[in-house]
Order: C-alpha cells, then sequence, then structure tokens
C-alpha cells in the first residue's frame, strides 16, 4: 500500500459503515494470512493507511537519547565480537525469522524507545535477565520524516501527547491536509483502530508488522515510526528506524552489560557488569565510572 491519494479518500464509505468495516478486520483470525492477503483486507476495508507525519528536527522531540535493548544468549554472542557497533545495532534481515510489531520476518529496523526503562520492559525482561543497553544519539540538529502511529488515546503522563494532540486537531487537519480535511472522523476512527492494535495485537503481528513494513519499506521517505509502549502502559514511546537512516544519522555513546536484580512498575535495579565506549572505530570495555552517569541518570520511568 503507498500513500493515498484523494481518489483513496473518495473510496471511503460513511463513518457508521466505515466503524462496521474496520471492526470487522479487528475479529478477524489473520495469524494465518500471507501478506498479500491481509494487504487485500486493509485495502477493501481500512482502505487508507494512518498517513499523519510530520518532518522536524530532533531537538524537537523531546529527547536526545535513544535506548536500544539486546537480551544476552551465551550461544549467540560467545562467537561474536563485541568491539563492533554492529553488534548492538539492527539485526541482519536473515537473522529476522519471525514478525515483530514493527517488521515483517525476514526484514530488520532497528527497535529503540525513549527512556531505557521502556527499552528494557519492550525486550520482556525478568529478574536475572542479562544483556546489552546502548545508548545511542543524533545530532539535535539532524532533521527526520517520521510517521506516528498514535492517537489521542495517549495519556497526559506521555510526553508526546501535545504533539499528538496538536496534529490530531480537526482545524489542522483541513488547513493542512486538503485531502483529508473532510475526512477527519474517518481518520480519527483509523488512527484509534491502529492505536489499539499496536498496544493490543498479539503475536504473530499479522496487522502491526505489515503496517509497519508499508511505512518504512513501501514508502520512501519516513526514517521512522513512533509507536506506543505496550510495557509502560502507552506512557512512553517506542520507535522502530530503517536500517539506512541509522547508518546515516546514530552514533553509539554506551554500552551497558547488565543483570536484572530487581523490577516492579516503578522502576527496574540491575547491576552494570561492563561499559563499552566508541573508542576511535572500535567499541572498548572498562568498568562504569562517573563519566556514564549521563547516561545511566536518563533511564527512567514514568
Amino acid at each position: 500500500m503507498q500513500i493515498p491519494n484523494l481518489s483513496d479518500f473518495e473510496r471511503l464509505p460513511d463513518i457508521e459503515k466505515y466503524r462496521e468495516d474496520l471492526n470487522f478486520i479487528r475479529n478477524q483470525d489473520l495469524s494465518q494470512m500471507s501478506v498479500n492477503e491481509i494487504s487485500k483486507l486493509i485495502s477493501e476495508k481500512a482502505i487508507i493507511l494512518p498517513t499523519i507525519t510530520s518532518t522536524t528536527e530532533i531537538a524537537n522531540l523531546g529527547t536526545s537519547l535513544f535506548y536500544r535493548v539486546r537480551i544476552m544468549k551465551h550461544s549467540n554472542i560467545s562467537n561474536e565480537d563485541m568491539t563492533l557497533i554492529q553488534s548492538f545495532s539492527y539485526p541482519p534481515s536473515i537473522t529476522c525469522k519471525e514478525n515483530g510489531r514493527a517488521n515483517l520476518k525476514k526484514t530488520s529496523v532497528f527497535y529503540c524507545a525513549s527512556t531505557g526503562d521502556a527499552a528494557m520492559r519492550e525486550s520482556d525482561i525478568e529478574i536475572g535477565s542479562q544483556g546489552f543497553l546502548s545508548v545511542w544519539t543524533i545530532d539535535p540538529q539532524t532533521t527526520l520524516k517520521f510517521g506516528i502511529l498514535l492517537s489521542d488515546k495517549l495519556p497526559k503522563e506521555n510526553p508526546w501527547k501535545p504533539l499528538v494532540d496538536y496534529l490530531s486537531q480537526e482545524e489542522f487537519q483541513k488547513i493542512h491536509l486538503e485531502r483529508e480535511g473532510k475526512y477527519y472522523e474517518h481518520m480519527r476512527e483509523l488512527r484509534n483502530f491502529f492505536y489499539d492494535l499496536y498496544m493490543h495485537e498479539a503475536k504473530p503481528y499479522p496487522i502491526t508488522s505489515f503496517i509497519s513494513n508499508s511505512l518504512l519499506y513501501s514508502r520512501n521517505d519516513l526514517d521512522f515510526i513512533s509507536y506506543p509502549c505496550v510495557k509502560r502502559s502507552h506512557r512512553q514511546i517506542n520507535f522502530a528506524f530503517h536500517p539506512n537512516s541509522v547508518n546515516l544519522h546514530f552514533k553509539i555513546e554506551r554500552v551497558f552489560r547488565f543483570e536484572v536484580t530487581a523490577m516492579d512498575v516503578e522502576g527496574i535495579s540491575f547491576n552494570v557488569n561492563g561499559v563499552g565506549y566508541l573508542e576511535k572505530s572500535r567499541i572498548q570495555w572498562r568498568n562504569a565510572d562517573e563519566s556514564d552517569e549521563h547516561y545511566l541518570g536518563k533511564i527512567t520511568s514514568v
């Protein structure tokens, strides 16, 4: 599915019928459907994809640090070179053997979050889990384009709520999105529909993986998508970046080798068993020191 044009919007039925069509999708078991079958269903019933996008400098996102987790399994790191940046970045496509919430199998994306707490929880950690928490930056003046898979259902604690509320305003839709203005109610229903899917769809994520792939790969103009953090009850934000955008814009700052010692709804406690930092073109390892507090201090939960 591509960027919708006027003829796509003109195919939209009245709002009550559209709600019925979205509910029809919601009530189907799509777990055994092929990607082509899912594409056909979305095209027939939803008709269009969420189209709220924004182009902005990174400085305007409210975060300058991006957190990514790789859970450590001794079998898959024993022969790896832990001095390579790629060891902590997006995985090779060939190793992506199942759908994720933001990727189709055999397709790679760079998953990360706005806080270390969110990144760790989204990785299904538990007490005793070991892994690597990498911290990345992008030059604040870098301008990127992203897709917003969020809705006005965001709780007030979410730092992105003001932006989403602004973009969702009917006045904004009518003034800035001429094709969508008269279909404001449809777009709101569609955004809420997909938002709920990103919050609740279970593995193998048949719809959300397809939608994410359509936005990041079928289009050629988006650097990343933003969607709600399930494990933080949508009070934080997850991101999925296209690999090319990571290669062009990301810089690794720290890698914390951790072991979780305790966790509850308020936060996560973990031991740091080593810190990786970039020296010239290699990741070097040492014990934690005061210079790391800037990055560890940003690991917060709401």
